[in-house]
């Protein structure tokens, strides 16, 4: 009986559009703009929804006053297993069409295997992935090989 009232949550989870039930972990990454990013913004990996921006804060020893030059580290709370995201990982903040809306919405899309790709293989430790503001940036960027 339990099964089966598992099996019919399960479905009326993913029926409702909400985060799977999968182990939750942070992770950081630093960006040096937000482009319109804020607390609670989605974050996607493979196409997938996989959580939310928790926290935005400014990297330490940066001047607070000055926005538009700092760097900003920005905390995900993710909901996918730590073997999905790997030091290789690097977050893009891009924009997309909301579910069920019919306007753009700001998020990060987590890109698998696009850094340093010796470091693919271990999972996410204290270090802070690389993030990109913009694809635009991202092109122009030298990725370590």
């Amino acid at each position: 009986m339990f099964s089966f009232y598992l099996i019919i949550s399960l479905a009326a989870q993913f029926a409702s559009g909400k985060l799977p039930v999968m182990p939750f972990q942070t992770v950081q990454v630093t960006f040096e703009q937000l482009n319109g990013l804020k607390t609670g913004s989605p974050v996607y990996l493979e196409s997938s929804l996989v959580g939310t921006v928790s926290q935005i804060d400014y990297e330490l020893g940066v001047d607070k006053s000055n926005k538009k030059n700092g760097k900003f580290v920005v905390e995900l709370a993710l909901h996918v297993s730590k073997e999905k995201v790997t030091q290789s990982t690097i977050g893009l903040i891009t924009e997309r069409l909301a579910p069920n809306a019919q306007t753009l919405g700001t998020g990060v899309e987590l890109l698998v295997g696009v850094g340093n790709t010796e470091a693919d293989s271990q999972a996410v430790s204290a270090s802070r992935l690389q993030g990109y503001s913009s694809f635009s940036d991202f092109w122009k960027s030298k990725i370590p090989a």
